[in-house]
C-alpha cells in the first residue's frame, strides 16, 4: 500500500512532455534522379502555425547523418516549434556547392509544403552545426542559393551557428577532402565573414545566435569571435556564446538534457524572436 501511493504522488508529480508527430525521410528533391541522401525528417507539435527550425548537422561536408540529432528534434518539437533535420550530398563525391543546393532545395520544400504539417512558413529559422553552420550562414548571407530555387531570403528570421565555420582555409581542407576547390579567391567567395560587407548593403540579416564550446577546436573560437567583430562592424544584431563543459559534438548532442545551459539559450533566443514578430 505505501509502495502503491508513492508511486502515485510521483505519478501525480510528473509533468508530461507535449505529444509530438515524428516523420522520416522525406524526399525534398522530388525529381527521378534524386540522391538517396536527399531527404529530412520532420518533428512537429500537434499546435498549428508553428515555427520551423531547419537544422543541418556538421561532419566537415564529408560525413554526418540526420539520424543523430533526434534529441534537437525533440526538444524543439515539444517546446513548439516544427523542426526539419536534413541530410544533403557529401564530399568527397560531390563538391561545392552540392551541400548548399540540397539545403536550399529543403528550404524550398518546407515553404511549399510545411503548411500541409501544420506550419507556417514566414516564420522559418536556419540553424546547424560544424559544417551545417557554415552551410545556413551561406544561404544567409549569399542570396544566390536560395533565389536559385525561388526562395526569397527575407524568409529567414534567425540563424542559429553551433561551432560554425566562417571561412574556408587550409585548416578545415584538411578535413574536408575535395569539398572546395584550392583557390583562394574562390575560397573567399564560399567563407561567410567575406560576404557580409556585400550582403548588408543589399539586403537585412536576421539575428544571429552563435554558439562555441569551451573545448571545442580552438580554430572554431577564433572564428566566432572574428564573426562577431563583423557583425559590430556592421551592426548586425547577434548574441554569441561560449558554453563551459562542452566539446565539439557534446555541444549539440547535449541539447535535451537537464539543466543543458545551450538548450536554454536557443529557446529564449527563439521564444524572443518569435514574440517580437
Amino acid at each position: 500500500m505505501i509502495l502503491w501511493l508513492f508511486a502515485l504522488i510521483l505519478l501525480i508529480g510528473e509533468t508530461p512532455m507535449p505529444q509530438i508527430r515524428v516523420l522520416t525521410d522525406i524526399p525534398y528533391n522530388t525529381a527521378e534522379d534524386a540522391h538517396p541522401r536527399q531527404v529530412l525528417d520532420l518533428y512537429l507539435p500537434t499546435t498549428e502555425n508553428f515555427p520551423i527550425v531547419v537544422y543541418v548537422h556538421g561532419g566537415a561536408w564529408v560525413g554526418g547523418d540526420k539520424n543523430g540529432y533526434a534529441n534537437i528534434g525533440n526538444t524543439l518539437a515539444q517546446a513548439g516549434y516544427g523542426v526539419a533535420i536534413i541530410n544533403y550530398r557529401l564530399s568527397p563525391q560531390f563538391t561545392h556547392p552540392a551541400h548548399t543546393q540540397d539545403g536550399a532545395m529543403a528550404v524550398a520544400w518546407l515553404v511549399e509544403h510545411i503548411t500541409e504539417y501544420g506550419g507556417d512558413p514566414d516564420m522559418l529559422f536556419l540553424t546547424g552545426h560544424s559544417a551545417g553552420g557554415h552551410m545556413v550562414s551561406l544561404l544567409t548571407l549569399d542570396p544566390q542559393y536560395l533565389e536559385a530555387v525561388d526562395v526569397d531570403p527575407s524568409i529567414i528570421k534567425g540563424v542559429i551557428s553551433y561551432s560554425g565555420l566562417y571561412w574556408i582555409d587550409d585548416w578545415i581542407m584538411n578535413w574536408a577532402r575535395n569539398a572546395f576547390p584550392d583557390g583562394d579567391a574562390e575560397r573567399q567567395a564560399v567563407s561567410p565573414i567575406h560576404l557580409i560587407e556585400d550582403t548588408v548593403e543589399n539586403m537585412d540579416i536576421p539575428p544571429y545566435l552563435m554558439i562555441a564550446s569551451q573545448n571545442d577546436y580552438p580554430e572554431l573560437l577564433v572564428e566566432q569571435a572574428d564573426m562577431g567583430a563583423i557583425f559590430d562592424k556592421f551592426e548586425i544584431p547577434y548574441t554569441a556564446h561560449v558554453i563551459d563543459d562542452r566539446d565539439h559534438f557534446g555541444l549539440v548532442t547535449a541539447i535535451g538534457t537537464p539543466d543543458d545551459p545551450t538548450t536554454q539559450i536557443i529557446l529564449d533566443w527563439l521564444n524572443d524572436l518569435r514574440e517580437d514578430d
